[in-house]
């Protein structure tokens, strides 16, 4: 994302779209990290359990429901990295 996003807001909105994934456990809550403070972005990164074997297909779904439902209010060089 940009340095000129609200990294605070960004990350609550991904934690909040993760809990809305099907398979993404509560009792652990999902928690996004600042990764790296790269040149141009700050990148960051969501955790979260879930009891299937098929994690990749969660980490998709959560990246999907994320960019859409964020998409205006982030700006377009927002970098994001699922686990």
């Amino acid at each position: 994302m940009d340095y000129n996003d609200d990294i605070i807001n960004a990350s609550r909105l991904i934690e909040e779209t993760a809990l809305k994934v099907e398979g993404v456990l509560l009792e652990d809550p999902p928690f996004v990290v600042v990764e790296e403070l790269a040149t141009n972005t700050v990148n960051l990164k969501v955790f979260f359990w879930t009891e299937t074997d098929d994690y990749k297909k969660r980490s998709f779904a959560v990246e999907r429901k994320n960019y859409a439902a964020n998409k205006t209010s982030i700006s377009s060089q927002w970098l994001w990295n699922a686990c």
